[in-house]
């Protein structure tokens, strides 16, 4: 593996490759977006930035759904990728 490229696994139903590292925001993203949104807006465009793109969240997780749509939103655009799926069109 060459230094700063994560290793990418093929799901089995869907054949999509996805990166290894994945990051969820059940708790560190459940807040109010006043109180730590630099913050995490820093860790995201780390994260995306380091190569990384599975971002799990969902709406029962509180607040952390929506505001780390929004922070995803502005860190991927930092970094000229889009790392956030929408998992809603999986369930309808």
């Amino acid at each position: 593996m060459q230094k700063g490229i994560l290793p990418q696994r093929i799901i089995p139903v869907s054949g999509e490759t996805i990166r290894v590292l994945g990051l969820g925001t059940w708790k560190s993203f459940d807040v109010a977006p006043d109180a730590a949104g630099n913050r995490l807006r820093e860790v995201l465009q780390g994260f995306f930035g380091g190569g990384a793109r599975l971002l799990d969240t969902s709406p029962t997780y509180g607040k952390a759904d929506h505001l780390a749509e929004n922070l995803a939103a502005a860190a991927c655009a930092a970094s000229q990728s889009r790392g956030v799926r929408d998992w809603r069109k999986y369930f309808s």
